[in-house]
C-alpha cells in the first residue's frame, strides 16, 4: 500500500551467551545469579528446582540476605517470539556459619579465687579479677565491687555473642552487675569508671523499680533503658556485629533470656577500641555469674 512502511526484520531467536554460575554462600551474605543472552525482545524468567520465582523476570536474580532454604538448582528460562532457551543448572549453597567457642567458663571448678583461673571448658588465658570475686565450684559471686575480665580483639567479619548467667536482687536499685565488652582490664573500681572505656555492655540491677541499661559506649555514652526487671538467675547475651566494612557501623543487639531489648545499634565514630570481655559488680551486694561465654 502506498505511504505505509514495514518492519521486515525477522526476530532472531534468543541464544544464552554466558551462562549463571553457581557458589557456596553463608547464612546472612548476599548472592547474585546473571546471564547474558543474545537476540531480540528477550524475557527472562529465573526458576529454582525448576519452579518459577515469582517476580524473578530479569537478567540477573539477587538475594541479599541468604537463609539455607535458598539452596537449590537455579536456571533461568529465555523467551522471546522465536522461541525459547533455558539456561544451563547453577547450583548454590547456602550454609550456616561456622561457630567457635572462644571462651567457655562455666564457673564449676573448685572453691578458688577467680583470679587466675583459667576458664573451665574452654580458653587458656586465665582471668584477670579483683580479689572480690571466688567461685564456689558452681558460680562466681562477689560482695563488693569488683572487675573481671578475659582478654579478647575482635575481627572484622564476625559475629560474635558475648553472654551469661547473672543473678543479682539488689532492692536499692543503686547496685547491679554489668557484662559486656571494654579496653582494659582495671579491676579494683567501678565497671565504667575504672579506665577500661567499656564498650557494648549493659548493667544488670535485681529491683523491680529502676529499669536496667544497656550502653553503647564508651563508658555510659549513647545509655537505653534495658525495661528488664529479673525475678531470677536471668541468660544476658550481647551480639557484636563486626561484618559491616566500616567498623563505626559495627553494632551491639541486647537480649535476656533470648529476647530482643535493645535492638541493633550501631557504634558510630571511628568504631569501638576492644582488647577485653568480662563482668563486674558494682556496690555492696550479692552478684552471682555462671556459665560465661564468648563465641
Amino acid at each position: 500500500l502506498s505511504g505505509l512502511a514495514f518492519d521486515s526484520s525477522p526476530v532472531t531467536k534468543t541464544t544464552v551467551l554466558i551462562q549463571p554460575v553457581g557458589g557456596t554462600y553463608f547464612v546472612g551474605n548476599p548472592f547474585s545469579l546473571s546471564v547474558n543472552a543474545g537476540g531480540t525482545a528477550i524475557g527472562y524468567q529465573w526458576l529454582k528446582n525448576s519452579n518459577s520465582i515469582a517476580g524473578a523476570t530479569a537478567d540477573i536474580f539477587t538475594i541479599t540476605n541468604a537463609v539455607t532454604t535458598n539452596s537449590g538448582n537455579y536456571q533461568v528460562l529465555i523467551t522471546n517470539s522465536a522461541g525459547s532457551v533455558t539456561s544451563i543448572v547453577a547450583a548454590i549453597s547456602v550454609l550456616a556459619p561456622p561457630v567457635t567457642v572462644i571462651y567457655l567458663d562455666t564457673m564449676g571448678n573448685s572453691a578458688a579465687a577467680l583470679n587466675g583461673r583459667v576458664p573451665d571448658t574452654t580458653g587458656t588465658t586465665p582471668w584477670t579479677a579483683a580479689a572480690t570475686w571466688n567461685t564456689d565450684g558452681t558460680e562466681a559471686a562477689v560482695t563488693s565491687t569488683g572487675l573481671a575480665f578475659l582478654p579478647f580483639t575482635p575481627q572484622p567479619g564476625r559475629i560474635y555473642t558475648l553472654s551469661a548467667d547473672i543473678e543479682n536482687f539488689d532492692t536499692s536499685g543503686n547496685n547491679w552487675t554489668a557484662l559486656g565488652f571494654a579496653n582494659g582490664s582495671s579491676v579494683n573500681g567501678q565497671w565504667h569508671t575504672a579506665g577500661n572505656n567499656p564498650v557494648g555492655w549493659f548493667l544488670a540491677r535485681g529491683d523491680n523499680t529502676t529499669v536496667n541499661q544497656a550502653f553503647i559506649g564508651p563508658n555510659t555514652g549513647n545509655g537505653q533503658a534495658f525495661n528488664y526487671a529479673p525475678t531470677t538467675m536471668t541468660h544476658y547475651q550481647i551480639i557484636f556485629d563486626t561484618t559491616p566494612s566500616s567498623s563505626a557501623n559495627w553494632t551491639f543487639t541486647y537480649l535476656a533470656n533470648g529476647t530482643v531489648y535493645t535492638p541493633a545499634t550501631r557504634f558510630g565514630g571511628s568504631g569501638p577500641t576492644i582488647t577485653t570481655v568480662g563482668f563486674g559488680n558494682q556496690g555492696p551486694v550479692t552478684g552471682y555469674v555462671k556459665n560465661f561465654e564468648l563465641s
